[in-house]
């Protein structure tokens, strides 16, 4: 029985959409956190 490995491109494409998703939603948070500064500057 043999074991069925993806190939490295495909584990290489795998990884790179995660990090993207990663890096976007760490962008998204680090807005939330200044937006949030902002407001308590004014307030």
């Amino acid at each position: 029985m043999s074991i069925i490995r993806p190939t490295s491109g495909a584990v290489e494409t795998e990884n790179s959409l995660i990090n993207n998703e990663l890096r976007s939603f760490d962008s998204r948070l680090l807005q939330f956190i200044e937006a949030a500064r902002e407001l308590k500057k004014r307030c």
